[in-house]
């Protein structure tokens, strides 16, 4: 047979194509010839064991640069191949002349004549980085399967266009299928959607798909394996083909389940906290409300028994009679006092708050106070907050009137009100340069009744503090004091820029 002119060009142009399509995919071809053992390698084999063309090879050479046990491996598969006539493929790994562990995949197939291999010819292609790839994949598919595990979600892929479902093994978990012998498709989905959620959940996910865009929400569904039913948080994007036909959803499935249940219980606590806390604020009210008008009664025959023995030289009957009239006096301011504290979170109207004019009248509704203790107040800045207005009107007054009550009589009066704004929280500080606290009372004056040891003999309930706790919390807020004897003291407290 006659070959065309130019065939030794065209077969040499292929040559070399074939040797760029070895470097290309990292394959080199080799021929064993059994009865001399000696080897002929293509030059990719040489690049892989890290050798150069002009050194000669034999089958023994070539199963060194094998590591054990990959060594055992190869010399019986090329054994079963001479005698069995079996090809093989393996996975190995070698050590190439320059020290550099590389992983190979090797193929053989044998050559026979007359019923006697003669030759086993095969390839040889280094996966060192493929499999380190497939490691790393491997790797992220077991990080994504325990998260999916501890957060409960499962992820999904539609074909829109076949009407086919993949997912993760939790995605099938959640809703009861079986991966591998039961199909999820739009119908099964639609089936196990709870009977009062499907309707909406379809409708919802129409939309979504009409308007392009991707599709949240939160529904029930049966789980087929065990009829239970279950909460799905379903977060959904959806693929359009050019002519702008939806073909193919990517979305993940959140079983919230346990979820729900520990909200319910949150709610339904949080409802019977609300009645407890309103049924004690009617019991301190009714109780506080009680007791003043038999106070009143004593109060008012103390005064006509007091009138009465003015007339009489007793002086210890006399100071009795006042001693007990004072007492009732305290008793009824504690009274009223408790009755405010009551009323404190009662019909509260949230609404935006200047503290700066709301502590200008403040000021002038203590003028009395002030004027008397000689008191220089200032303040600068102060911000607009949302809140109770009465309510942080009372926060700031007992703040206030405690840094007058509590003042250092030998030093002039100095109190100072500021704000720092954070990112969630308004803070202010009331610092005074009165008395000032013992530590050990830092936290204890902020309770109901609570007096420290300096404040014994100076006329007080003991509430004010409790009080502005308590219109701090509910401001979602905090309160605390930093003081010291004889140095003064700078109250802290927080209000939330937004409060529930």
């Amino acid at each position: 047979m006659s070959h065309p002119s130019g065939n030794k060009d065209f077969f040499g142009t292929t040559q070399q194509i074939f040797e760029q399509m070895e470097d290309l995919a990292q394959v080199g071809g080799w021929v064993l010839d059994v009865k001399t053992g000696q080897t002929h390698w293509t030059s990719q084999v040489y690049k892989i064991h890290d050798l150069d063309e002009l050194i000669s090879t034999d089958f023994e050479r070539g199963m060194n640069y094998y590591t054990q046990p990959s060594r055992g491996i190869i010399n019986q598969a090329v054994s079963n191949c001479i005698n069995r006539g079996e090809p093989f493929r393996l996975k190995l790994q070698i050590k190439s002349a320059t020290g550099v562990l590389k992983e190979v995949s090797v193929a053989g197939k044998a050559v026979q004549e007359n019923g006697e291999v003669v030759k086993v010819y095969g390839a040889i292609q280094d996966i060192t980085e493929s499999e380190k790839q497939l490691r790393a994949l491997l790797d992220e598919q077991t990080k994504v399967s325990k998260a999916q595990s501890i957060s409960n979600f499962g992820y999904y892929e539609t074909d829109l266009v076949n009407n086919t479902w993949v997912g993760s093994d939790r995605f099938y978990e959640i809703f009861g299928f079986d991966k591998h012998n039961e199909p999820f498709t739009t119908e099964e989905f639609q089936a196990i959607v709870h009977p009062e959620d499907v309707a909406e959940v379809m409708k919802e996910f129409g939309e979504s798909l009409a308007n392009k865009k991707d599709f949240y929400a939160e529904y029930r569904c049966i789980n087929r394996k065990d009829k239970g039913v279950i909460w799905v948080k379903s977060t959904s994007k959806v693929e359009y083909d050019l002519d702008g036909n939806p073909v193919r959803i990517l979305g993940v499935k959140f079983d919230i389940t346990e979820f729900i249940k520990l909200l319910k219980k949150v709610e339904k606590s949080n409802i019977e906290l609300e009645s407890r806390n309103q049924q004690l604020q009617e019991y301190a009210y009714i109780t506080s409300h009680d007791l003043k008008s038999p106070l009143n009664n004593i109060m008012s025959f103390l005064e006509l028994i007091s009138e009465d023995v003015q007339e009489i030289d007793n002086p210890e009957l006399k100071g009795y009679l006042d001693y007990v009239l004072e007492a009732s006096e305290r008793m009824k301011l504690q009274i009223t006092t408790l009755l405010d504290h009551a009323r404190i979170g009662v019909n509260r109207v949230i609404s935006k708050v200047d503290i700066e004019q709301l502590l200008k009248k403040l000021i002038s509704d203590l003028r009395v106070d002030i004027r008397e203790s000689q008191a220089r107040i200032d303040f600068k800045d102060l911000p607009e907050v949302k809140g109770d207005a009465v309510e942080l009107r009372i926060l700031l007054q007992n703040l206030i009137s405690n840094a007058i009550k509590y003042r250092d009589y030998d030093t002039e009066l100095h109190i100072e009100v500021s704000c720092t704004e954070e990112e969630h929280f308004y803070h202010f500080t009331v610092e005074d340069n009165g008395l000032g606290i013992d530590q050990k009372y830092h936290e204890s004056i902020f309770e109901m009744f609570a007096r420290t040891q300096e404040s014994q003999n100076i006329k007080g309930t003991g509430i004010g503090l409790a009080q502005s706790k308590k219109i701090v919390n509910l401001h979602n807020g905090s309160i605390w004091v930093e003081s010291s004897l004889g140095v003064g003291s700078t109250f802290h407290f927080t209000i939330a820029k937004t409060t529930d």
